[in-house]
């Protein structure tokens, strides 16, 4: 398929890890094959989570008891149904894993910082951060994976 547009859109991509599901790295991958017609920008957030004990930690810091028991159970009964959903459907073992984006297929780099709200329920940047986003003139912002609701000025950057 030949894809020819007007006009080179700059696309910002809001990352917060390199390591990605196959449906969002594929979704990056197909964006990075028309790269002539889009000037690809990575929006890569620092510090959202450094790991899986900071998210356990963080859990247990602003949640109550019963809520980390739910927590606990979903993932519990979530693992099960994989499991042995996965024994029938062996393609689902596929959707499992995680692929590597490289920066370098991106037009751009640029590090922003998340800002969460005590409970990790909201999200929003530093000004300084949405100063050097505004100067991209970015016409579209995909968020790729990532947690919380945005709030603020980034939702009217692009």
């Amino acid at each position: 398929m030949n894809l020819k547009l007007k006009k080179k859109y700059n696309i910002g991509i809001i990352l917060n890890s390199l390591s990605v599901s196959k449906f969002e790295y594929e979704t990056i991958q197909e964006l990075i094959l028309y790269k002539k017609n889009f000037n690809l920008v990575l929006l890569l957030e620092k510090n959202a989570y450094k790991n899986f004990t900071s998210k356990l930690l963080n859990k247990i810091e602003y949640n109550s008891f019963l809520r980390l028991f739910e927590f606990a159970l979903f993932k519990f009964l979530y693992f099960l149904e994989f499991f042995f959903l996965s024994l029938k459907l062996s393609y689902l073992n596929e959707l499992k894993k995680n692929y590597l984006i490289s920066k370098k297929d991106f037009n751009k780099v640029i590090e922003i910082e998340p800002i969460f709200s005590g409970n990790k329920t909201f999200v929003q940047y530093r000004s300084e951060d949405l100063k050097i986003l505004g100067k991209e003139k970015l016409d579209i912002i995909l968020r790729v994976g990532g947690s919380g609701i945005y709030k603020g000025k980034i939702l009217k950057i692009s």
